[in-house]
C-alpha cells in the first residue's frame, strides 16, 4: 500500500534557509502535493503591517522585524493545524525562534552555493534589503556563515543546486517520512 505525499507529513513542515534557496517555490510544490496550506512569514508579516519587508527594514528597523517574526512564530507554534512554512532567512538568528519553529513542525533547511544564491537573487523581483551593499556576493558568503550554526539546527537538510523545486520536494517528502519514522521507533528526529 503505497501512501499519499499528504500521509507523510504528520505535522507541520518548516522551511528554512538563506534567501534564494527556494523555500517559497519549493513550499508551492509541497502544498501541491500533500494538499496543505503554505503560509510565508514574510507575506504574513507584510500583510499584518501593510508594508513590504523593504518598507519595514527602511521605516522601522530589523529589530522591529525581527520581533514580528518572533510573535507570528508564536501564534502559529499554538496552531493545532497542518500546514508548509517558508520562513525569512534571518528567522532561525534567534534562539527562541529556532525552538518555536520545532514545536511548528519538521524543521527542513535549504541551502544552495553563494554563486546560484545571487543568481536566483537577481532574476527575483523586489529588494532585498540585507543585499543593499557594495559587494552582495561577499555580504551572502558572510550572512551564510554568520548563521550557518542556525541554518544547521533542524531535522533534515538538503541542497537545492540545480535541482528542480519538484525534485527538492520530492525529496523533502523522502526523507522527512524517515525522521518521523525513527521519532517513533525512539530515535532521534
Amino acid at each position: 500500500m503505497t501512501r499519499s505525499a499528504s500521509d507523510t507529513v504528520r505535522r507541520a513542515l518548516v522551511l528554512t534557509g538563506f534567501m534564494g534557496v527556494g523555500k517559497t517555490v519549493t513550499g508551492r510544490e509541497l502544498s501541491r502535493l500533500t494538499g496543505m496550506p503554505l503560509y510565508d512569514t514574510d507575506l504574513l508579516i507584510e500583510e499584518r503591517t501593510g508594508l513590504t519587508v523593504a518598507e519595514i527594514f527602511a521605516r522601522k528597523g530589523e529589530t522591529f522585524f525581527r520581533d514580528a517574526e518572533t510573535e507570528l512564530l508564536q501564534q502559529l507554534a499554538a496552531s493545532p493545524h497542518r500546514f508548509i512554512l517558508a520562513t525569512g532567512g534571518g528567522i532561525v538568528q534567534r534562539l527562541e525562534n529556532r525552538e518555536l519553529l520545532r514545536r511548528i513542525g519538521v524543521v527542513v533547511n535549504l541551502t544552495a552555493d553563494p554563486e546560484n544564491i545571487l543568481a536566483r537573487i537577481r532574476l527575483e523581483p523586489g529588494v532585498r534589503p540585507l543585499l543593499q551593499v557594495p559587494d552582495p556576493e561577499v555580504e551572502v558568503r558572510r550572512l551564510l556563515a554568520a548563521r550557518e550554526a542556525a541554518y544547521a539546527d533542524c531535522d533534515v537538510r538538503i541542497r537545492t543546486d540545480c535541482r528542480t523545486p519538484a525534485e527538492v520536494a520530492a525529496e523533502i517528502l523522502r526523507c522527512i517520512a524517515a525522521v518521523q519514522c525513527d521519532s517513533t521507533a525512539g530515535g532521534a528526529a
